[in-house]
């Protein structure tokens, strides 16, 4: 009788290994029934951002930026829990006074501050550029860090 020597996969692996396959079926499933398209990744290179890393961000352009209700070149000056406290620098349109405090996307949490979902960590003391909707501020390009040639995009860009 011959000696088989074949490595055996155990049982358990194969059975997880079918889990895996089912879990990522149903879950592309319920993205495409959702009717979430992903968004093409960012060029690094544009210094704005356009999907974040699971690509269920609305692709940055300046006509979607020209459509939130306001934007702004700000400094965060606090960070509690997800409402960030900005003073404003520059209003572009739809901000009224020198402060705001608007709802942020919590990706993370950290001892330095608290980051937009697909967005910037905000650190107070820190410059950002920040577009949204009514309390909120939107992410994955629509709020980031401050930078001389996007704050000339966005200062040039038509107001709702």
């Amino acid at each position: 009788m011959s000696e088989n020597t074949q490595p055996r996969i155990p049982r358990w692996a194969v059975a997880l290994s079918g889990v895996a396959v089912a879990v990522a079926v149903v879950a592309m499933a319920a993205i495409q029934l959702s009717g979430v398209t992903p968004a093409a990744s960012p060029d690094p290179t544009d210094g704005v951002g356009g999907g974040d890393a699971a690509g269920m961000c609305i692709q940055y352009s300046i006509e979607e930026l020209s459509s939130r209700d306001f934007a702004f070149d700000g400094t965060a000056t606090a960070v509690n829990g997800d409402q960030a406290t900005f003073g404003v620098n520059t209003a572009f349109w739809g901000v009224e006074g020198t402060s705001i405090t608007l709802t942020a996307g919590i990706g993370m949490i950290s001892e330095q501050g608290v980051a937009l979902d697909g967005g910037p960590l905000l650190v107070i003391g820190e410059r950002y550029l920040v577009s949204g909707d009514d309390i909120y501020a939107w992410t994955c390009g629509y709020s980031l860090v401050y930078d001389p040639a996007a704050a000339a995009e966005w200062a040039a860009a038509p107001a709702p």
